[in-house]
């Protein structure tokens, strides 16, 4: 997200934002800036977040949110059981069921209009993107183009949304997995 945000910068001559205040906070990642804050840095904050509600905080592998002691983390099972946590389900919880690029297609089909062609180490990553895209989508027209992977990069294109949508898009590409 940071390098994201560095490169988004650089060439306009404007100034970085500078990150205030990192935390966990319900289980997963908060970012507060300070500075030149646009909707391109909201964006990819936005999905540096909603990558942490599906990223185990020990591991790095994938998880999912559960509660220990009061807690809320993101663990992957295997942490979860070794922990005692146990799975919480909330209103903005990512989906349980198994993803496919289908079933992605499917489900975004109201912003997507090209179908999702990544391999399945992505589709986490894909369809945290495509619901803040969808969500942006309530408020302004959003089409994604394209949703692919070649030489190891996720690669999309998104029309409409501003530099909100942008800011998602640039920060899901980034993912390097």
């Amino acid at each position: 997200m940071c390098r994201v945000v560095v490169e988004h910068a650089a060439p306009t001559g404007q100034p970085v934002p500078q990150v205030a205040q990192v935390k966990e906070k319900f289980g997963s990642l908060r970012v507060y800036w300070s500075g030149a804050v646009d909707d391109f840095v909201t964006g990819a904050s936005l999905m540096a977040e909603a990558l942490s509600k599906r990223t185990c905080e020990l591991t790095g592998r994938p998880g999912r949110m559960t509660k220990r002691g009061g807690y809320f983390q993101t663990l992957c099972p295997e942490m979860a059981l070794e922990l005692g946590a146990k799975p919480v389900s909330r209103g903005d919880d990512v989906q349980m069921a198994p993803l496919s690029a289908s079933a992605l297609t499917d489900r975004y089909s109201q912003i997507a209009s090209a179908p999702v062609d990544v391999p399945e180490h992505l589709l986490d990553v894909v369809d945290a993107m495509l619901g803040l895209l969808a969500e942006v989508g309530k408020d302004t027209s959003i089409s994604v183009t394209e949703i692919g992977y070649t030489d190891n990069r996720l690669n999309v294109c998104v029309d409409g949304g501003g530099d909100l949508a942008l800011g998602i898009a640039a920060c899901a590409a980034a993912v390097r997995l």
